[in-house]
């Protein structure tokens, strides 16, 4: 298969988009842990502890934002690989692939 000019072997399509989609479920559990990050109380009543809390949760939320960004991203190059493979596969039944 030729992609922009260089030939790729389907077998390791296949495996870089095993290895893009083992990333997503791992980004999926992180995004995952953060969400039950952010559904804790805070640990205490006081305004030290209010304000660490507040710090936490922007933090948490900006690292769930970014998760979401990646996973996004993931899933648009996951999609792309995916159908530049299924061309290739019917180019190749179709025998318009060159040996």
């Amino acid at each position: 298969m030729t992609i922009s000019g260089y030939r790729v072997d389907p077998e390791r399509l296949r495996a870089l988009i095993a290895s893009l989609q083992e990333t997503l479920a791992r980004l999926s559990r992180s995004a995952m842990e953060l969400d039950a990050a952010l559904s804790a109380p805070p640990p205490g009543s006081d305004e030290v502890s209010l304000n660490a809390y507040r710090q936490l949760v922007r933090m948490t939320e900006d690292a769930r934002a970014e998760i979401a960004d990646r996973q996004a991203r993931l899933l648009a190059a996951i999609a792309a690989l995916q159908a530049q493979l299924r061309d290739y596969e019917a180019a190749e039944r179709d025998g318009a692939v060159p040996a």
